[in-house]
């Protein structure tokens, strides 16, 4: 759903066929830090402060970008007084940022395929939207609107976070896995790309700073929402061969 593959290649196995863990480290794409106002269940956008796409490393085809991860979202903060009054002190106001990252998510269990051995799978996936997490994402963000598409253009309009979200399907795709060796088991690990939109809400947090300054308060963050997006159902797969005394 994102514009662009930007996180390289799926994990390899460890040593020893340890297994990935279900996600990739998390690759920030963009942040970006608003304010709504709050009347009840009613939230409205009032405006959007800041709104940045991070600059990446280059993908370089073939490679995993483990070390070149950008680290996850500061979510500890620093924001400046307004007209010599902190935003957070406006009772019907709040601030609030969104985070877009992109990560790989693997298909549990990992497959083990014995020597010489073949298969077929058919793999189905849930790709896109649904109309009721779109209508979560917009309250959360304070927008009107329950239209992936609409949102969107909002998103990337607005927010800067370049996702394209569309209504939601089920895909299926068959996979063939085989094991051509003659003595080794063969461990297959599914990957499928996935954009994570989250939203936190800012709060005020009292620091030794904010005694001796007025100019500055630190912030800190509680999760409002998160939701995934598989990019497609297009499988990508990492292997390894392991002895049969090494099987667990």
């Amino acid at each position: 759903m994102s514009v662009g593959l930007r996180i390289g290649s799926p994990p390899e196995f460890g040593p020893g066929g340890t297994r990935p863990a279900l996600y990739s480290e998390p690759l920030v794409i963009s942040e970006s830090m608003f304010t709504v106002k709050v009347a009840g269940s009613d939230v409205e956008l009032v405006g959007v402060q800041r709104a940045a796409v991070k600059a990446l490393p280059p993908v370089i085809a073939g490679l995993t970008v483990s070390g070149a991860v950008v680290a996850a979202p500061v979510l500890l903060a620093v924001v400046p007084v307004v007209a010599g009054v902190a935003l957070w002190k406006r009772k019907a106001l709040e601030e609030r940022q969104l985070v877009h990252s992109q990560m790989w998510r693997r298909d549990d269990p990992v497959v083990q395929l014995p020597p010489g051995a073949s298969e077929e799978r058919t793999v189905s996936l849930t790709v896109g939207i649904e109309r009721s997490r779109t209508r979560e994402l917009a309250a959360a963000l304070g927008v009107k609107t329950s239209s992936p598409a609409a949102l969107s253009g909002t998103l990337g309009a607005k927010f800067g976070a370049s996702v394209t979200l569309r209504s939601s399907e089920t895909q299926s795709r068959t996979v063939k896995l085989q094991n051509d060796g003659l003595s080794n088991y063969r461990l297959y690990a599914r990957w499928h790309v996935v954009d994570r939109l989250e939203v936190f809400r800012l709060e005020p947090r009292t620091t030794a700073r904010n005694i001796v300054s007025t100019r500055h308060q630190a912030r800190i963050a509680e999760p409002v929402m998160r939701i995934e997006l598989a990019q497609s159902s297009d499988t990508n797969l990492t292997s390894v061969e392991l002895a049969p005394s090494r099987m667990t």
